[in-house]
């Protein structure tokens, strides 16, 4: 199984997280790229695959066969629903480094989560929210954590965070 880290955002906070992430050997593929990965037996697995995600990534629009377009996506979300969630499978850790407020589709629902780890159709291990909106665009985000209690389980079944690393569960670090 390759190991995929997914950032949300290509802002000033995507940027710092990618510039650590760029220490490491890593190669970049693209959304789409990333639906085959697995698959694609002429890979490289020894190294961490990095996938930037745009608002196009996140949400399409409700009326069929119509493009996305950035700016109305902006000017009415309520005319677009998620997608995201096509993409978390395949994701080992999801760094959440965008903007989000309640106007716009959540990207890891805790109904997602359970079903997903009802199915064992769950790569993802590891969340860094650092958008850290309470019940926001990463729903399993109940509060930040703390510098001294740094992060939580989420477990999908019981929809509750234990705090620590232990437990079963995804791990999540809100900040």
């Amino acid at each position: 199984m390759p190991l995929v880290i997914g950032i949300t955002g290509y802002g000033h906070v995507s940027g710092g997280a990618q510039e650590i992430l760029n220490l490491l050997p890593v190669e970049e593929i693209s959304p789409a790229d990333l639906l085959k990965l697995k698959a694609d037996k002429s890979r490289d697995f020894n190294k961490i695959f990095k996938v930037v995600f745009k608002e196009e990534h996140l949400a399409k629009p409700v009326s069929d066969g119509k493009a996305f377009d950035l700016q109305e996506y902006y000017n009415h979300p309520e005319e677009f629903v998620g997608v995201f969630k096509q993409y978390l499978p395949h994701i080992t850790v999801l760094m959440n480094c965008m903007y989000w407020d309640t106007r716009y589709p959540r990207i890891v629902t805790k109904d997602y989560m359970e079903k997903a780890y009802q199915e064992k159709n769950l790569k993802l291990e590891v969340i860094g929210d650092i958008t850290c909106d309470p019940d926001g665009s990463v729903e399993i985000t109940h509060m930040g954590t703390p510098i001294n209690d740094p992060v939580f389980v989420y477990n999908p079944m019981t929809r509750k965070p234990v705090s620590g690393f232990e437990g079963e569960g995804v791990l999540v670090m809100a900040v």
